[in-house]
């Protein structure tokens, strides 16, 4: 099997997964448990790293979407990303919590 096709068959092997029950409801607690951390972020770091990473908007469309200068949203990606990941090594998962999933 080439890399290609072992590449292939994990993706196949990942979608599969995703199929089963069990796989859902985890990935939608680890959804929920992303948009509550961005919602904790200060200012509009949330929004920023939505557009971004979930919506798939780029540096310049944030910038348009804000009225100010991809330099100014590289600035704030930089440390949003810093805070998100200070964020995520400070709150407890848990996929039974209520509201949100962190506690």
């Amino acid at each position: 099997m080439d890399q290609n096709e072992q590449l292939r068959w994990e993706v196949e092997e990942m979608a599969a997964d995703l199929n089963r029950p069990e796989q859902a409801q985890a990935s939608a607690d680890h959804q929920a448990f992303v948009h509550h951390l961005l919602d904790a972020l200060p200012g509009n770091y949330g929004d920023i790293l939505e557009w971004k990473y979930i919506e798939g908007l780029s540096v310049e469309e944030i910038a348009e979407q804000l009225s100010t200068t991809s330099l100014a949203i590289q600035s704030k990606l930089a440390r949003a990303r810093r805070d998100f990941k200070e964020h995520f090594h400070n709150t407890a998962f848990d996929p039974h919590a209520e509201e949100g999933g962190a506690q």
